[in-house]
C-alpha cells in the first residue's frame, strides 16, 4: 500500500491524526447504534438506487450540525483545503456514516459525473474521507483488513494503467481529493471498516 506522502505527491491531501482516537472510538459506537441501510448510487439511466454489484455497505446521512465537534474540525480544515486545491469552498454536504462488513466494497467510481446529474452531485468540489478505525495486513494487529481506499489514474506511466494505488490508512486520518478522480474501496476481508465521507462544495 502507498504511504500518505507518496499519494500527497500525486494530488491527494492526507492529514494523519486529524481526529483524536477518543472521538474515532465514539463515532464507531455511534455508527453501530444508527439505523443504517444499504448504500445507494446514482446512475444517469436509473437515478438513485441500490446496486450491490457496484456498492455494498451500510450507511446513513446526517447533517454535520448533529456532530458539532466533527463539524468544527472540518470547518477549521476547509481554509487549508481551499488553498491546497485552489478552490473556493463553502457548503459542507451531509456526513455519510459508513460501515463495511466482511465482503463489502465499492467498485471504482467517481463522485462527480459528466452526465446530467442532480445538483447535490454536480456541486461537489472536494471529496473527504475520515477513517475511524485501524487498517492492517494481519487480523491480529488491526480492526480490519482489506477495505483499502485506492486511487486510479494518478500516475501516467503505462505500466500503472488500470491499477489502483491503495492508501495505507489509519484511524483519525483525513483524506481529501478532487471528486472526479477514479477511486474504489476494496473488499473488506476481516473485521469492520468504519469511515465517514462527505463533500465540500
Amino acid at each position: 500500500m502507498a504511504p500518505a506522502a507518496d499519494l500527497a505527491a500525486h494530488g491527494i491531501f492526507v492529514r494523519e491524526d486529524f481526529l483524536p482516537l477518543s472521538l474515532c472510538r465514539q463515532l464507531c459506537k455511534d455508527i453501530d447504534s444508527f439505523p443504517l441501510s444499504d448504500g445507494d448510487i446514482w446512475l444517469p439511466e436509473e437515478g438513485f438506487h441500490i446496486n450491490d454489484q457496484i456498492k455494498r455497505r451500510k450507511e446513513i446521512s446526517y447533517s454535520a450540525d448533529t456532530q458539532p465537534k466533527l463539524h468544527q474540525k472540518i470547518y477549521e480544515a476547509s481554509a487549508e483545503l481551499a488553498d491546497r486545491f485552489s478552490l473556493q469552498l463553502g457548503t459542507l454536504q451531509p456526513l455519510k456514516f459508513t460501515r463495511y462488513d466482511v465482503g463489502d466494497f465499492y467498485q471504482p467510481h467517481r463522485d462527480l459525473l459528466d452526465e446530467p446529474a442532480p445538483e447535490v452531485i454536480r456541486s461537489r468540489k472536494l471529496a473527504l474521507t475520515l477513517f475511524l478505525n485501524q487498517q492492517g495486513d494481519e487480523p491480529d494487529e488491526a480492526d480490519y483488513c482489506g477495505g483499502s481506499l485506492a486511487f486510479y489514474g494518478l500516475i501516467s506511466d503505462p505500466s500503472w494503467h488500470g491499477a489502483g494505488i491503495p492508501l495505507d490508512s489509519e484511524a483519525g486520518m483525513l483524506v481529501a481529493f478532487r471528486p472526479d478522480i477514479l477511486h474504489e474501496v476494496t473488499p473488506v476481508t476481516h473485521g469492520v471498516r468504519y469511515a465517514i465521507t462527505t463533500w465540500l462544495c
